[in-house]
Order: structure tokens, then C-alpha cells, then sequence
């Protein structure tokens, strides 16, 4: 009896440790904005890391993004990028687009003309070079997420430069390449009327509670009446509260509410302080997939690898086209493809023989 409690309390210490282990790893990686606190309690995220994260490395060290002339030439990108086929994420969109505007087209910086690869190799054309982009980012806080909408933590797409500005191909949600600001605009419309709607019900809420405040205190003092003794108590506890939330974001009923993403150079700036904006945005190499390759590059100082891996771009391209297999087949999909043509082929040759055997028989 004794030996059979053992094992069980063993078993039930075991089933802890590994439930414990997954809960730590699902903080890890899909819970980016816990408390400061909760991530010290992982070997990444270390005081002497959090002190340092200005001196980490930066996500778009080693880029150098070809910088475009003309409005037409990426106009010309932007158009050529295939539109997703379902319903996608948006860091898969993302690399696959980049892979595909990277692949497709050559810049040469002396003519300042941008080509096909095909047509340049066609033409024998020289002094041309694979062009390279970047991706920008917009990160959602706490403070947004929990007040406006909590759709999204984050959201990713690829960016280029025109004369040294940064325009945003998000075809998915654009029509024409975007600055920064526009793409912004675009993504937070909808959130803007909704702040609005807040600001006016929050301060209209003031306003009716200090009146009702006023009017119970008025009729406290001239009827000693514990009932409404109790009732300025509980008006003073839903003042407080709607104060509370008024100062937490920042609000003033003169003023318009808005909302500004601040620029940032390292992913912890997200992690630590969620509280403090509504929105953040980065700059990333045109490599990085998605924020576990910036964490990783922040916290653990694992560089970007800045080549394309095709494991990624298939599993990419899957999620954001339903034809991949039809338009980009695998190295096994066509030998399959190939195995399946074959033995059709000899199907068909054998109808064929029996065929012209029952009409040799049938003389």
C-alpha cells in the first residue's frame, strides 16, 4: 500500500514538473508583455540584459536597403507581389513577398534602373544587382490592447526606401505603397473612432457622477441618512475608478484624444514598457520572420541569419496561397507528381493492348 502511494505521489510530481515546463515555455514565447517581473524567471531575460537592451544589437545591422529613385519603380514591386489567396498571417505574407520582390528583380544604382532578372540576363545587361529591402513593424501595448482591441499583438510587413524614406508594401491592407504614417493610419482608423467614443463616455461619466455626487451629499447633510452614507461611498469608489482610467491613458477633456506609435530600436522596449504607449515601431532586416528571431537576437544575442530558408518560404507560401503546390511544387511533389504520370501512362498502354486484343479475337 505504502509502495503504491509513492509511485502515485511520483507520478502527480511528474505531471507538475512537465505542466509547469509548458506553462513556462507558452510565456516565453507567446506572452510578450507580462510584467517585468515575470521575465526574470527566464535565463534570457536577466537584469544585466534588461540594463543593456540600448547597447544590443541592433535588427537592421548588417542591412543595406537598395534606396529607389522613383515613385514608378515601386509602384512596380508593389504591383508585381501576388495577393494572398486566403486567410493568412502576416509574417508568412510578409517573407514571401520580400523572397518574391528579391528574387524577381535587379537594381543597378549607377543608371538607377530597376529590371526583371529575366530580362536582364536575356539582354546580357551588366552592373546590375539583386536588391534588398527591409520590414517594418508595429507593435500593440497593453495600454491598446486592453482599452481599444486585442486582435493583434503585433504586425509585420515589407517596407522599401524611396530617396530615404521608408514607404510599407502591405498589399494586403494598401492599394499603393505607403509612408509609415499612412500605413499607420490605415491600420488604427477603425481604434481612433473607438478612443473617441471612450474619451466622450468617460468624461460624460464624470460629469454625471460628480453631479450625483454633489446632489447625495447635499441631502446627507440635511437628513443624516446612513442609506445615502452608503450610497457617496459607492459613488466615490466608481469616481475613483473612472480617474483612474482617465489618468492611465492620458486623457484630457479639452484636448482630442490620439494615438502615436514611438519609434524603437530593440524588441524589450515592447516587453517593458506596455504601459507607457499605445503603440511602438521597428525597423527589421528583410530575413526576420517574425518577433522569436528578434528575441532571440536581443535577449540571447543569436544573430539573424540573413539567408532565405526554403523550409520557411514553403511553409510561408502554404498558409498564404491555396494553389502553392500548383504555382511553387517541391523537389518530392514532382517526382510524385512524376511516379503518378507514369503509372497512368501504363494504365493507358494497357487498355490499349487489351483493346486491340478483343478486336484481333473478335475476326
Amino acid at each position: 500500500m505504502n509502495t503504491s502511494l509513492k509511485n502515485l505521489s511520483n507520478c502527480l510530481l511528474i505531471a507538475l514538473s512537465i505542466i509547469t515546463v509548458q506553462s513556462t515555455k507558452a510565456q516565453f514565447y507567446y506572452s510578450p508583455e507580462k510584467d517585468l517581473t515575470d521575465y526574470r524567471s527566464f535565463p534570457y531575460y536577466t537584469d544585466q540584459r534588461i540594463a543593456e537592451y540600448e547597447n544590443m544589437i541592433s535588427p537592421i545591422e548588417n542591412s543595406n536597403p537598395t534606396n529607389f529613385a522613383t515613385m514608378e519603380q515601386v509602384m512596380t514591386l508593389f504591383n508585381h507581389l501576388l495577393p494572398s489567396s486566403q486567410k493568412s498571417q502576416c509574417y508568412n505574407r510578409a517573407y514571401a513577398w520580400t523572397y518574391q520582390m528579391v528574387t524577381t528583380f535587379l537594381y543597378n544604382a549607377e543608371k538607377k534602373d530597376l529590371q526583371t532578372k529575366e530580362y536582364v540576363e536575356k539582354n546580357k545587361l551588366k552592373g546590375y544587382s539583386p536588391i534588398e529591402t527591409r520590414k517594418m513593424l508595429i507593435y500593440y501595448t497593453k495600454k491598446y490592447r486592453d482599452n481599444l482591441d486585442d486582435k493583434w499583438a503585433f504586425h509585420i510587413a515589407p517596407s522599401v526606401m524611396l530617396n530615404g524614406e521608408i514607404l510599407v508594401l502591405d498589399k494586403e491592407f494598401l492599394e499603393k505603397p505607403e509612408t509609415v504614417q499612412g500605413w499607420v493610419d490605415d491600420l488604427i482608423k477603425i481604434d481612433r473612432k473607438r478612443l473617441s467614443k471612450l474619451h466622450e463616455k468617460l468624461f460624460s461619466d464624470k460629469d454625471k457622477m460628480d453631479k450625483k455626487h454633489a446632489k447625495l451629499t447635499k441631502e446627507y447633510i440635511a437628513k443624516k441618512d446612513s442609506f445615502i452614507g452608503d450610497r457617496i461611498l459607492r459613488i466615490r469608489k466608481k469616481i475613483k475608478e473612472n480617474n483612474e482610467k482617465i489618468n492611465s491613458l492620458n486623457l484630457k477633456k479639452e484636448e482630442v484624444p490620439k494615438i502615436d506609435c514611438a519609434w524603437i530600436n530593440h524588441l524589450p522596449q515592447w516587453d517593458h514598457y506596455p504601459k507607457q504607449e499605445w503603440c511602438m515601431l521597428q525597423e527589421a532586416d528583410m530575413f526576420v520572420k517574425n518577433t522569436k528571431m528578434l528575441r532571440r537576437l536581443s535577449y540571447d544575442n543569436t544573430p539573424i541569419k540573413r539567408e532565405w530558408s526554403h523550409y520557411i518560404l514553403s511553409e510561408a507560401r502554404k498558409d498564404v496561397y491555396k494553389d502553392w503546390k500548383d504555382r511553387w511544387p517541391t523537389k518530392k511533389m514532382l517526382e510524385k507528381r512524376k511516379r503518378k504520370e507514369n503509372r497512368k501512362r501504363k494504365r493507358d498502354e494497357r487498355r490499349q493492348r487489351r483493346a486491340q486484343d478483343r478486336l484481333d479475337y473478335s475476326f
